[in-house]
């Protein structure tokens, strides 16, 4: 394995060791999942499989694809342990579950996009792509915009119920789901 895949395959195992360890201990206490976290989580396990597999047996060898698929990795890493930091210890609840939250975090990354944790998870799938120059991988970061669009929707439904909704309406209109407004 060259160099520039063994950095790449580091740091997507770094990217999902960080997710899944958010998913498991981090994210809604509860081992019990909901029909709807099962597929969600069962999809996104195949799409990090996927990516495993193409940066593993990729043989490509171009340095700048290499240099932008690092930064963006690094920074799908900053972005996730940014939002961890500014959550703080309490963690958040986990996707789907239907529970109304009892804080609004709007501070580290949350002041210019309002789910951080699935914007890490889009720019590690993106850094999936250009590592491998895989066009074969481009259908798993639609599966997951999909994905992470759905259950953003689901949270918002939720947090616009919430006792801080009027707080929340306003703080939707002035960031970006998943990206930064630049308008």
């Amino acid at each position: 394995m060259e160099i520039c895949n063994l950095i790449e395959l580091v740091l997507l195992l770094s990217c999902l060791g960080s997710f899944s360890w958010a998913t498991i201990y981090y994210f809604n206490k509860s081992k019990e999942r909901n029909i709807r976290q099962k597929i969600f989580l069962l999809c996104v396990y195949i799409i990090g499989t996927l990516h495993i597999l193409g940066v593993s047996f990729d043989n490509q060898i171009n340095p700048d694809a290499t240099l932008i698929a690092t930064i963006l990795y690094l920074l799908s890493l900053w972005v996730f342990w940014s939002a961890v930091r500014a959550v703080g210890s309490g963690g958040l609840r986990l996707f789907f579950d239907g529970v109304e939250p009892d804080r609004l975090v709007m501070q580290g990354p949350y002041r210019l996009i309002r789910h951080p944790f699935y914007s890490s998870y889009l720019l590690c799938w993106l850094a999936g792509v250009v590592a491998t120059g895989e066009l074969l991988l481009l259908p798993t970061i639609l599966l997951a915009a999909i994905l992470y669009t759905l259950a953003a929707k689901s949270e918002e439904k939720t947090l616009l119920a919430a006792q801080f909704s009027e707080h929340y309406a306003k703080y939707k209109s002035s960031t970006g789901m998943f990206w930064p407004k630049f308008i």
